[in-house]
C-alpha cells in the first residue's frame, strides 16, 4: 500500500482527457482521500475514499475509458472519407430525385451558427482581412477567406462544415467546430475564430 500513496502524492493531480481528479488528504478521526473530478461541462463530482488502493483503481478505470474513447474516435476519422463521400452521393441522389438538395436544407437549417466575420489564419499565417460566413444575392452560402478567395459553403449541422474547391478545385475541405467560438481542420491549415457580433 505504501508504493500506491507514494505514487498517488507523486501525481496529486490527473488529467486524463475529459476531466481532472484532484487528489487530497483530509485529516479528522479517520484519515480520507478525497477525489475531485471537474468535468468540461462545469459538472462537479466528489468522492472520499479510506482505502488509498481504491483510489488507484478509481483513477485507471477512468484511464481504460478514455482509452477506449480515444480508439472509437481513431475508427471514425479512419472513416471520414467515406463519410464525405457519402454525403455527396446522397445529395446528387436527392437532386436527380426531383427533391430539395440535402445540402441546401442543412445549409439554411445551420446557417445561423456559422455566418459571421472570423479572425483567421491559413497554414501558419494570419489572414489581416479575416473571414467571413454569409449569404451572397443569390442566397448561396459561402465563405471568403482574405480578399481573393470566395468560395461555396456547406453547413452540414452546428458542428461540421465543408468549404467546395477549397485549397484547389476538386477540393472538399472539412471544418469542425474545436470550441464554442472557433472552427479547424484536423491539420489545423485553416482556423477560424468568430467575432464577437457588436449590436447597433
Amino acid at each position: 500500500m505504501k508504493k500506491i500513496l507514494i505514487f498517488l502524492s507523486l501525481f496529486p493531480s490527473f488529467a486524463i482527457a475529459q476531466d481532472t481528479v484532484i487528489i487530497s488528504k483530509i485529516f479528522g478521526e479517520d484519515t480520507l482521500w478525497s477525489v475531485k473530478k471537474v468535468y468540461l461541462n462545469q459538472d462537479v463530482q466528489v468522492k472520499l475514499f479510506e482505502d488509498s488502493a481504491a483510489i488507484y483503481y478509481y483513477i485507471l478505470n477512468d484511464v481504460v475509458d478514455e482509452a477506449r474513447k480515444m480508439t472509437d474516435a481513431f475508427n471514425i476519422y479512419e472513416n471520414r472519407n467515406k463519410f464525405l463521400n457519402g454525403l455527396h452521393k446522397l445529395d446528387k441522389s436527392m437532386v436527380n430525385g426531383k427533391v430539395e438538395s440535402g445540402f441546401d436544407y442543412l445549409s439554411n437549417l445551420y446557417a445561423s451558427f456559422w455566418t459571421g466575420n472570423y479572425n483567421a489564419i491559413a497554414n501558419g499565417t494570419k489572414v489581416i482581412a479575416g473571414a467571413e460566413i454569409f449569404f451572397n444575392k443569390n442566397n448561396e452560402l459561402r465563405i471568403k477567406i482574405g480578399e481573393s478567395i470566395n468560395k461555396p459553403f456547406i453547413a452540414i449541422a452546428d458542428t461540421y462544415g465543408i468549404i467546395v474547391n477549397y485549397p484547389n478545385t476538386g477540393d472538399r475541405f472539412v471544418i469542425y467546430k474545436t470550441t464554442d467560438k472557433s472552427f479547424k481542420d484536423l491539420d489545423s491549415k485553416l482556423i477560424l475564430r468568430k467575432q464577437k457580433q457588436i449590436n447597433r
